[in-house]
């Protein structure tokens, strides 16, 4: 069972597949509860879901995850082991979905963001019973949105919110600097010189982002190691609190394998997470 799950996370989330559903089903978490279809803005895709933990602590605090797909593909539902495996952890999870390519091209995905966050710092105290601490997190296309909303201020302050109400920023397999552009795909969807440079976050780090953990695996080779790397060198570099994680013999799914429910975390992502969370949210 254990080995036909990890074949079935591995080719869903390299092809986005819906047979995600599957490995939600399988890995399904007690200790949680869901408020589904919570509308944030005005198109079908600006829709969240909201995963609350039956026993939250002192200490919770409240998630935004955002999920991959190459900026193309990819459901909130089929996110849900992601959200449940959080949840049991005592935190508050909210998956949204955004707009995606060929419907919009950057920025637009990244406003989508912005708006999500924007609505849940407004209600934060209906969403998760009191103000708690937010985190952004994402997966790969989602860690480069969740990043991004952190480093350049014009989106959350579009929407009248400041990067300072942020705790920290998870980013597992992001690319935050992965420009020449290669592929006609992603050229089409990143279409202009500025919009592309617009779209790396390693361009706006400077003094003041909120604490950052990084987590990439060293055979990575969808989204090479060295965004990592180099994302971890310019927030150091402006002297911000970043925290780098590299996961020998990892490639690009691997990060999120640990989130389903009954697939040992050999590595400790989860733990490392964890620790960052919990270091992070006492601070706030």
């Amino acid at each position: 069972m254990r080995a036909l799950i990890i074949f079935v996370v591995t080719a869903l989330t390299s092809a986005g597949c819906s047979i995600l559903g599957t490995v939600n089903t399988l890995s399904s978490e007690s200790g949680s509860s869901s408020v589904g279809d919570i509308a944030y803005g005005p198109h079908p895709r600006h829709r969240l879901d909201l995963y609350r933990p039956d026993k939250p602590g002192t200490e919770s605090t409240i998630i935004v995850f955002f999920y991959g797909g190459a900026w193309a593909s990819g459901e909130r539902s089929e996110y849900e082991f992601v959200a449940r495996r959080l949840a049991t952890l005592g935190h508050y999870v909210v998956v949204p979905d955004y707009r995606l390519y060929p419907e919009v091209t950057f920025p637009d995905f990244v406003y989508d963001g912005a708006d999500a966050t924007a609505y849940v710092m407004r209600n934060m105290t209906e969403l998760a019973g009191v103000t708690r601490p937010l985190f952004l997190a994402g997966h790969s296309a989602g860690a480069h949105i969740a990043m991004l909303l952190a480093v350049d201020p014009r989106y959350l302050a579009r929407v009248g919110r400041d990067r300072s109400e942020l705790a920290g920023v998870i980013g597992l397999a992001g690319p935050y600097d992965f420009l020449p552009l290669e592929s006609d795909s992603l050229k089409r969807i990143f279409p202009t010189p500025e919009t592309r440079w617009d779209s790396q976050p390693v361009n706006f780090v400077d003094a003041g982002e909120p604490p950052v953990f990084l987590a990439h695996g060293d055979r990575d080779e969808r989204v090479w190691l060295r965004n990592s790397l180099n994302m971890t060198e310019k927030l150091e570099s402006a002297g911000n609190s970043v925290t780098l994680k590299i996961y020998p013999g990892f490639d690009h799914t691997d990060l999120i394998k640990p989130f389903v429910s009954f697939i040992d975390d050999d590595a400790g992502i989860l733990r490392d997470i964890e620790a960052f969370i919990s270091a992070q949210a006492v601070k706030n």
